[in-house]
């Protein structure tokens, strides 16, 4: 029997993530955490904000030139721009995507995208990310209700309302907008309704995550599970009326547990240190524990990029291990269990992919 051409595509694709696994397709993506401050004090958010780490121009340049200039099998680089949050830096954030788009102005060659809490929207922030075709991932929680829980500014006041707007009018000037749905174990009563809701307003990917480390019940997980079959359902009638948006699991995909951190993926820091991910660099606090190497070496350390893949093949993720345990090696139990109850569901034909 002659392989068809999907049967190509998929050995190309699984050849492709097993080099990415063993750090054979050298670095290809780069988040530049612009600094460490944010203007929203949500609950659950794994970072240790000290307000007084800012990326200079200087270190965003080199860290850009280093992504570029770095020899790798992948066809297109990507720059994603983090924080703390990221807006908050806009002049920076501005002139260092324009500067990249300067350097590399293909977007076949290059994506730009920046991951926000979606609060703050300067006025000529519809300019700058279109001319530099900057995709925006937007983090939500599953409705007004969960979000308000949740997600609320420093004096209190709630949040919801603001970021909506800022996603619709993103929407209406033609940016690609994405959400991050992060779902709780007291959030899961209308997360269906709210990933409809993101679909019917024409965001493009709706990825829906859980939070963790986390108080994950038994219970729960199995209400998690439902919601991610209800999940799956709505995103088969999505594509069968040719909508727009796709929806996503982020929790227990292969692409999860095969995490590029520290083999194609780096996180720079503001003062340029280089990490697996923008989570283990916040996470770290300034310890260094899980640092790579620096802007100046910028040759990673075999050793600590091993440990790290380690840890995310134990559970999904190595710096979520690291929060609950301080150990990347010492699985996160809740984030193990719902990666296993939704393994099955990943793997039915034509579920999320």
């Amino acid at each position: 029997m002659s392989a068809t051409t999907e049967d190509i595509e998929a050995l190309a694709e699984r050849a492709y993530n097993s080099l990415i696994r063993r750090g054979k397709t050298g670095i290809s993506a780069m988040e530049l955490i612009l600094n460490d401050a944010c203007n929203l004090a949500c609950s659950y958010c794994f970072e240790q904000k000290s307000h007084k780490r800012w990326m200079p121009l200087d270190i965003g340049r080199q860290a850009i030139d280093h992504l570029l200039d770095a020899d790798s099998l992948a066809s297109c680089k990507r720059l994603f721009f983090f924080g703390g949050e990221p807006f908050l830096s806009w002049p920076h954030m501005r002139d260092l995507a324009d500067y990249a788009r300067t350097r590399e102005p293909s977007t076949d060659s290059l994506k730009i995208g920046v991951t926000t809490n979606g609060t703050i929207y300067p006025k000529d922030a519809d300019d700058v990310l279109l001319r530099n075709s900057i995709a925006v991932l937007i983090s939500i929680d599953a409705g007004k209700q969960a979000h308000d829980r949740h997600r609320i500014y420093r004096n209190g006041r709630a949040s919801f309302e603001k970021v909506w707007g800022n996603v619709s009018r993103m929407i209406a000037a033609n940016i690609e907008v994405s959400v991050r749905v992060s779902v709780g174990p007291d959030t899961l009563d209308d997360v269906t309704d709210f990933v409809e809701k993101c679909a019917d307003a024409n965001v493009r990917n709706i990825l829906v995550g859980t939070v963790v480390p986390a108080n994950w019940t038994p219970d729960a997980i199995r209400s998690f599970t439902k919601i991610c079959r209800d999940l799956s359902q709505l995103n088969a009638r999505l594509r069968n009326q040719d909508r727009r948006s796709s929806i996503s699991l982020f929790d227990g995909q292969t692409e999860l547990k095969d995490c590029s951190a520290g083999r194609s993926l780096v996180s720079i820091t503001p003062e340029g240190n280089v990490f697996g991910c923008s989570r283990l660099a916040l996470g770290d606090r300034g310890r260094g524990v899980h640092r790579l190497t620096d802007l100046h070496t910028f040759k990673l350390d075999p050793v600590a990029v091993q440990r790290i893949a380690s840890g995310t093949r134990a559970s999904g993720c190595a710096a979520v291990n690291f929060e609950e345990h301080g150990d990347v090696l010492v699985p996160s139990n809740s984030l193990a269990q719902i990666c296993d109850a939704i393994e099955p569901l990943l793997k039915e034909q034509g579920t999320f992919n």
